[in-house]
C-alpha cells in the first residue's frame, strides 16, 4: 500500500479524469472520495480527532474542486484545515475553471497548489500529475529520505475505507473554527 489521496468531487466525469492523473502521478496511492466540502469537511473532522491515536488515518494528500461550491466555502474549508493541529500540515491541492480572484483567494486561505483548469485539459491533467507525485512520492512521510528504497510502513486502515460522518461539520453550520 501508499500513501493516501483525498479527492473531494462530485461529477464521474470529472472525477475519472482527474483520477487518472492522480493515478499517473501516484500509481501506488489508495484513493478517497468526497463528493461536497461538507462530506470532505465531515470527513476530516473525523480523522483529526482520531490522530491522536492513530497518526496514520490521515490522508497524504487533498484534492479539492472549488467549483463544487461557492468561493466562500472553499475558503471556509482551506481555513478550518490551517486552523486544526492535527491537519495543518496535510497538503491541499485545488483546481477551479475560475481564475483570479477564486485563485488567489485559495492561496490566501492556505491551499498548498491551486490549478486553473481550462480549455481541453490535457495540461492541467499533466500538471496536476506532477503536483500529485511532489505531494505524495517527494514531500510525504512515504518518501525514502535514505534512498534504499525503503518507504515508510502503510497506515492501518486507509482513509478509502473510511465513510463516518460528523455532526460537527463547519461547513454545514458556517462556522470557521
Amino acid at each position: 500500500m501508499g500513501p493516501t489521496v483525498l479527492l473531494v468531487e462530485r461529477d464521474p466525469a470529472e472525477r475519472e479524469q482527474v483520477m487518472g492523473a492522480l493515478r499517473q502521478g501516484c500509481p501506488d496511492c489508495l484513493f478517497g472520495l468526497a463528493d461536497s466540502l461538507p462530506a470532505a469537511s465531515a470527513l476530516l473532522q473525523a480523522l483529526a480527532r482520531e490522530v491522536e491515536v492513530d497518526p496514520g488515518r490521515l490522508p497524504d494528500l487533498l484534492v479539492v474542486n472549488l467549483d463544487l461550491a461557492s468561493e466562500q466555502e472553499g475558503q471556509r474549508l482551506l481555513s478550518w484545515i490551517r486552523l486544526q493541529h492535527a491537519l495543518r500540515s496535510l497538503p491541499v491541492v485545488c483546481y477551479t475553471h475560475h481564475g483570479g480572484r477564486t485563485v488567489t483567494a485559495a492561496y490566501a486561505a492556505g491551499t498548498s497548489s491551486c490549478l486553473l483548469r481550462a480549455g481541453e485539459g490535457e495540461a492541467f491533467l499533466s500538471r496536476l500529475a506532477a503536483i500529485c507525485h511532489y505531494w505524495t512520492c517527494e514531500q510525504s512521510n512515504w518518501a525514502d529520505p535514505s534512498g534504499s528504497g525503503e518507504t515508510a510502513d502503510p497506515p492501518t486502515e486507509s482513509i478509502a475505507n473510511l465513510t463516518r460522518q460528523s455532526d460537527e461539520n463547519p461547513l454545514e453550520k458556517g462556522e470557521q473554527g
